[in-house]
């Protein structure tokens, strides 16, 4: 998932009561590919891809669970990643 935006506009929205904490999530983080590197990537299937059944309301799903109930929805072999650790280091 990638948004990008101007975050004086994100506070301005804010501060004017146009959106709330639940209308919004910031995520931290950096990925970066070499030129073609993700498009060879998803050809060797290194990526699970799925469809965004959940449009806009993924935005109010749980940071929490919603990595364990996508891997139980998938199911198959993807079911037991659902336990999987945050830290894999403490499986």
């Amino acid at each position: 998932i990638f948004w990008g935006g101007d975050f004086n506009v994100v506070l301005d929205l804010i501060n004017s009561n146009k959106i709330t904490k639940d209308d919004i999530r910031f995520f931290l983080g950096y990925s970066g590919w070499s030129e073609q590197q993700l498009d060879n990537e998803l050809e060797s299937n290194a990526w699970l891809v799925s469809e965004n059944i959940y449009n806009n309301e993924i935005i109010a799903k749980s940071c929490n669970s919603f990595w364990r109930e996508k891997m139980l929805e998938l199911g198959g072999e993807y079911k037991i990643w659902s336990n999987a650790p945050e830290n894999p280091s403490y499986n």
